[in-house]
């Protein structure tokens, strides 16, 4: 209301200065129509002499130019708009823009120079658990206090949870299985034979979507089960094209919104992909900057859904985070480095890791409304 009332206050002045100025303008106006009718006659004048035989009118003839040298002038001045100094801090909070705060963590994966670094995390209550680059998956608390180290005999490549907050994982490709670790001890969940799982989510009713790739990695797809059965199988839109990369071994990673869609975001087809419960193709979100050519292409890593329906992507290739509306429209960066996992906690904070230092960030982002 207030920058309403404000131009209006500002447009009221230029109409009041108009009419005052009107009189003057009307009259200005006046003055150089006579001129030019002067001018004109003298024009016409000049021309019928040249085109005339006679000696005297040419002989006699004085030139009147000095009379039209000197141009009207229009008494006053125009306004001028001079625009201040924006605070761009005290604009944020004078639109109520999120106020974002930011708790910092260092993992146990501490600025290793060369292995092992973050490659993961998930969030789990107020708890986060952590994969990297070597065996291992840890737990630790919001002090960063190790809570739990367990080995594994392979690289960890995706991190999930049911809603018994039991932690679900799967190793790196060409593993076949989802694990699921059951009173401290690691038990085999599924085994998907001749698919790789990329990606684990829990829905919202408890049943799993698991992203896979063919062991020789020509086929990508989604499938949902409920227990071990199968409930939904995703590969093709409706014209029989491939909704996922292929030929690579890259994550989809993957979340249920709170409107049921299934979004997956696809590193190698540089993409996210957003479905329908039915696994019908809603959109795909392909980034979106301001000035692409200070940009590389957009690469979704890991992802998450919020309390607002929002979905929030890490984009490795630039090393930022996405924020974007349930119907794909682009909201806002999240100016945050985040190679190292994604995840949202209890509070519906965002949860992010960077690879190299392997320091994480629980940022505050959601409004007080949230």
């Amino acid at each position: 209301m207030a920058v309403h009332e404000i131009g209006n206050q500002l447009v009221a002045e230029i109409d009041k200065k108009k009419q005052e100025r009107e009189p003057i303008n009307n009259d200005f106006l006046a003055l150089v129509a006579d001129t030019k009718g002067e001018l004109n006659e003298m024009i016409e004048k000049n021309n019928s002499i040249l085109c005339s035989n006679d000696a005297t009118a040419l002989l006699g003839y004085e030139t009147k130019n000095q009379n039209f040298r000197s141009v009207p002038k229009q008494e006053g001045t125009c306004p001028t708009f001079q625009p201040g100094f924006v605070e761009k801090d005290a604009l944020l909070t004078m639109f109520c823009f999120m106020h974002i705060s930011v708790h910092n963590i260092q993992s146990p994966y501490a600025s290793y120079e060369v292995f092992p670094k973050l490659d993961n995390l998930h969030c789990i209550g107020s708890e986060i658990w952590l994969s990297g680059s070597n065996r291992l998956i840890q737990r630790i608390n919001r002090a960063g206090t190790l809570l739990q180290k367990i080995s594994t005999v392979n690289r960890p490549l995706i991190l999930a949870s049911n809603l018994k907050k039991e932690l679900i994982f799967a190793f790196v490709l060409p593993n076949t299985k989802v694990y699921i670790l059951k009173n401290n001890k690691i038990q085999t969940l599924m085994d998907l034979d001749s698919w790789c799982p990329v990606g684990v989510c829990c829905t919202m009713n408890g049943d799993l979507f698991i992203s896979m790739r063919s062991i020789r990695k020509g086929h990508s797809r989604v499938l949902k089960y409920a227990g071990t059965k199968e409930t939904l199988n995703i590969q093709y839109n409706n014209k029989g094209k491939a909704l996922f990369s292929i030929n690579v071994s890259f994550a989809l990673h993957l979340a249920e919104n709170r409107n049921r869609d299934i979004c997956i975001a696809d590193y190698g087809g540089r993409n996210v992909v957003v479905l329908d419960a039915l696994g019908r193709l809603r959109f795909n979100y392909r980034g979106t900057f301001s000035n692409k050519g200070e940009k590389s292409a957009f690469k979704p890593s890991h992802f998450a859904t919020d309390v607002k329906y929002q979905m929030v992507v890490s984009d490795i290739a630039n090393n930022i985070v996405h924020l974007i509306d349930c119907n794909g429209a682009f909201l806002r960066y999240l100016g945050y480095h985040c190679t190292g996992g994604l995840s949202l906690d209890i509070d519906g904070n965002l949860v992010i890791g960077d690879l190299m230092s392997g320091k994480i960030k629980v940022i505050r982002y959601l409004g007080e409304e949230s």
